[in-house]
């Protein structure tokens, strides 16, 4: 048999996406990634993307049944216990990162486990959940809002990322090759994932001080409105409890 020629496909990363996912850890906030990939290409993929370095310590759990999944869970929460007395150091200072496959995840999510998982969790800066289905990942999107009261945004491309999208406290969609099904879901719509570094940290940063400066104004506004009849007193209309604002009524 002589062989003629090799052929393969590559599924290459966005430009500028690994500066992105950088810039985000920078920032201080825990990134997730929830894919169907299986787990030898979902971690090639997280080194590239900068979701984890070199000096991240990996946490696998990939087990067999719900059995093993319960003994997994406190064989690692003690391991890293210990590293964390041997080193002398604090959680924070440790990049631990959880890769996780589905079977796993369906486990973790059980009443019976879920403190344990969260625990665990709560300790690694990068999550990254392999063979994951949309509605495991909606699902880890509502725990987070609700058992660790976190701000969720969400970013995908595909229609399976739909439902995790709406989960969501803000879900962004990228426009791109697999539809449109995740923009017309989303609350804002991008063309590359590397505009996110700029929505947030510009965009969303003048935001925020647009909304503190508006708060701050309606305020004064109505500390200085004065009641007719009294002298402009800055202290009446809020001791008094009196607004400017003329009464509405509406008509029956």
């Amino acid at each position: 048999m002589e062989l003629l020629g090799v052929t393969a496909i590559e599924d290459r990363l966005q430009d500028g996406v690994p500066e992105c996912i950088r810039d985000l850890r920078r920032g201080g906030l825990k990134v997730w990634v929830l894919t169907g990939d299986k787990t030898e290409t979902a971690i090639n993929i997280a080194h590239a993307s900068n979701l984890f370095s070199t000096d991240t310590e990996l946490i696998h759990l990939h087990a067999r049944n719900e059995r093993d999944t319960a003994e997994m869970l406190d064989c690692m929460i003690e391991n890293i216990d210990n590293k964390i007395q041997a080193d002398n150091r604090a959680v924070d200072e440790i990049d631990f990162g959880l890769v996780v496959n589905g079977d796993s995840l369906t486990s973790c999510l059980k009443p019976e486990h879920l403190d344990k998982f969260l625990k665990l969790i709560k300790i690694c800066r990068s999550v990254l959940c392999c063979r994951s289905t949309p509605l495991q990942k909606a699902a880890l999107v509502k725990l987070v809002k609700k058992r660790l009261g976190g701000k969720v945004l969400a970013i995908g491309d595909g229609a399976n990322d739909v439902s995790m999208i709406q989960s969501a406290d803000v879900g962004i969609g990228i426009s791109g090759h697999e539809g449109m099904q995740a923009v017309m879901a989303s609350d804002y719509a991008l063309a590359r994932f590397r505009f996110l570094t700029r929505l947030l940290f510009v965009h969303g940063h003048w935001s925020y001080s647009r909304l503190a400066l508006v708060i701050l104004y309606f305020f004064y506004k109505n500390a200085v409105s004065p009641q007719k009849g009294m002298k402009k007193d800055f202290l009446a209309p809020s001791l008094s409890g009196f607004t400017s604002n003329k009464p509405s009524f509406t008509t029956l």
